[in-house]
C-alpha cells in the first residue's frame, strides 16, 4: 500500500472510529467557525470604533482607508483565532490525545496552546516570506498594464497563477508537519519538518492542500448556507489528514532508522 493510500484510508478510519470524539470536542469550534462565516462582515463592520470629525474630503478618505485597515486587521485576526482553535483540537483528537483537552479548549486558549500558537505563527510567517516573490513577480508580469497577460486569455491567466502558486504549495507542505508536531508536544524546528518529508512533498501538497482546495471551489457552486458548512468540514478532514501524514512519516523513519541499525 502506497503512502497516498494509506494516509486517506488511515483518515477514513479515523473519522469512523473517533466520530463520537470529533462531534463532542469539534462542535464548539465548528459552530463558532460556521457562524463567523455567516455573521463575520456584519460582526467586524459594527465593531466601535474611534469617530473622527473629518476636516475636509481628503481628510475623510484617510479616515475611511485607516477604518478599512483596522476592519480587515480584526478580521483576519478573528478568523485566524477561530482556525487555530479548530486545527488545534482536530489534531489533538487524530493523534489520540483527547485527554490532553477539554470541550471549552475549542474556544479560549490556555497555557497548552502556546506551543501549536507557535508553530501556527510560524507557518503564517513562512508563508509570508514564500509569497512575496510571488507577488512581486504577478505586479511586474500579470498586474502591470504592460505585463504580458494584460490581454491574456482566462485559462492562460489561470494556468499563470498556477504555476507560480505550485512552488508555494509543495514548500508551505513541507514544513507545515510542524503543526501536528506541536500538538503531540513533540516540537520540531522547520528544518526537521522540511527533512522529515523528504520525498512525501508532493503528497502532504495534493493531500493537505489541493485537494481540500479543489474541493471547496466546487462546494462554491452550492447554495451559500450548504457550501459553508462543507468548506468547514472539509478543512477539518484536510487537518485530519496532515495530522496522519505526521504519523506516517514518523514511522517511516522510525523504522527505517530501525533498519539501518540492525544491518
Amino acid at each position: 500500500m502506497n503512502a497516498l493510500t494509506k494516509i486517506l484510508s488511515t483518515s477514513v478510519e479515523d473519522i469512523k472510529d473517533k466520530f463520537s470524539l470529533y462531534l463532542k470536542y469539534l462542535a464548539l469550534p465548528f459552530i463558532a467557525m460556521v457562524f463567523y462565516d455567516f455573521f463575520g462582515d456584519y460582526i467586524v463592520i459594527n465593531m466601535p470604533s474611534i469617530e473622527l470629525a473629518p476636516a475636509n474630503d481628503e481628510m475623510s478618505a484617510i479616515t475611511l482607508e485607516t477604518q478599512g485597515f483596522f476592519s480587515g486587521l480584526a478580521d483576519i485576526t478573528i478568523y485566524l483565532y477561530l482556525q487555530l482553535n479548530l486545527a488545534f483540537i482536530t489534531h489533538k483528537v487524530t493523534l489520540g490525545r483527547q485527554s490532553e483537552i477539554t470541550i471549552i479548549d475549542g474556544l479560549i486558549w490556555r497555557k497548552k496552546h502556546i506551543p501549536f500558537i507557535k508553530a501556527f505563527v510560524t507557518l503564517i510567517l513562512i508563508s509570508f516570506l514564500m509569497l512575496i516573490p510571488i507577488i512581486v513577480l504577478l505586479s511586474l508580469t500579470a498586474f502591470a498594464d504592460s505585463g504580458f497577460l494584460s490581454d491574456a486569455s482566462g485559462l492562460t491567466t489561470s494556468l499563470y497563477f498556477l504555476a507560480l502558486a505550485l512552488p508555494f504549495i509543495y514548500l508551505f507542505s513541507r514544513y507545515s508537519l510542524i503543526a501536528p508536531a506541536s500538538a503531540a508536544n513533540k516540537p520540531i524546528k522547520l528544518a526537521d519538518s522540511f527533512s522529515l518529508t523528504k520525498g512525501y512533498g508532493w503528497i502532504i501538497a495534493a493531500l493537505t492542500v489541493i485537494i481540500p482546495t479543489t474541493l471547496e471551489f466546487l462546494l462554491n457552486a452550492i447554495p451559500f448556507t450548504l457550501s459553508i458548512i462543507f468548506i468547514n468540514i472539509s478543512v477539518i478532514f484536510s487537518i485530519i489528514l496532515l495530522t496522519n501524514c505526521y504519523k506516517y512519516l514518523k514511522q517511516v523513519n522510525v523504522s527505517a532508522a530501525s533498519f539501518h541499525e540492525n544491518t
